[in-house]
Formats: structure tokens, sequence, C-alpha cells
């Protein structure tokens, strides 16, 4: 169990994702500390597809979570 404050408890390093379209995420690296994380954005501009990769529900073209 994750007990020291700032280490994150989700680490996303070299994300990839989208479309033949459109690429929405292209080397996406972040890490995300415990407490409340805010994503937001424009309509259409990836917020449920992010947090679908986060859960696993999506599968990511490339990158670690």
């Amino acid at each position: 169990m994750n007990t020291d404050p700032e280490e994150p408890i989700l680490r996303v390093q070299g994300l990839r994702f989208g479309w033949t379209e459109q690429r929405l995420f292209n080397g996406l690296s972040l890490d995300i500390a415990p407490g409340v994380t805010l994503v937001q954005g424009d309509d259409g501009s990836g917020k449920s597809t992010l947090l679908r990769l986060l859960a696993g529900a999506q599968n990511a073209d490339a990158g670690t979570l």
C-alpha cells in the first residue's frame, strides 16, 4: 500500500491513443497524486476517453499505466 503522500498513485508514461482521423494523446506522461484530480476541457477534447484509458476500459495504442 502507498503510504507516502508525495508518491503518485497512478503514473502514466508515453500514453498514445487516437483514431485514423484524429490523434488525441501522443506521448502523454503524468503522475496522479492521492486526493482529488480534476479533468477538464471543451466538448470532444478527450476527457471521457482519457478516463476510460486510465480505468482500463479502453486500450491505448502505446504507453504504460
